[in-house]
Parts: C-alpha cells; structure tokens; sequence
C-alpha cells in the first residue's frame, strides 16, 4: 500500500511538471498570432495627370460577414499622395478615397 502511494505521488508531480513546462509553451506559440499587425500603405495619383493628389482623404474600412463594416481609421495623403496605416490586424479591408479640388 505504502508503495502504491509513492507511485501516485511521483505521478502527480510528473504531471505538475509536466503542466508548469507545458504552460510557458503554449503562451510562447500564442504569441505570434496575438501580433500578426500589419500596415496598409498606399500612394493617391491622379490616373491622367499622373501628378500626386496631395491632402486626399483615405479611410480604412474593416469588413465582417461580406456585409457589416467598421470604420478602422483615417489619413491624409501627403506630398508625395502617400497614405500609411499601422497596427493593422490581418483581414478584408476596403478604402474610401475622396479628394476635393
């Protein structure tokens, strides 16, 4: 009986290792799905002119379900008609782009 005791006990803390090693693991493997971010860059040019459309306004929509929609965020173009969004999470994403001139 004694025997059978000790047997179960070292099997409890195998098992209590087993779980302490485990856990660092899974939290490790976890990581890199938590930090999948991207960012979205882009660059607004008018299609005749070919000249940069500077100060246009782009937002970020995020889409859900092919139908619901969030708003993620919103640039302006500089100089240059470059536009950069960070800290994206991976997705389907469409832009509004308007410009007024």
């Amino acid at each position: 009986m004694r025997l059978k005791k000790q047997k179960l006990a070292y099997l409890g803390y195998l098992m209590n290792f087993r779980n302490i090693c485990l856990l660092p693991f899974l939290l490790l493997c976890a990581l890199p799905l938590s930090a999948q971010r991207e960012s979205v860059t882009g660059r607004i040019i008018d299609s005749e002119s070919r000249e940069a459309m500077v100060k246009a306004t782009v937002q970020l929509y995020r889409i859900r379900n092919n139908k619901d929609t969030t708003f993620v965020g919103g640039a302006f173009s500089n100089e240059r008609g470059a536009f950069q969004f960070n800290n994206v999470s991976s997705g389907t994403y469409f832009l509004n782009v308007t410009y007024l001139g």
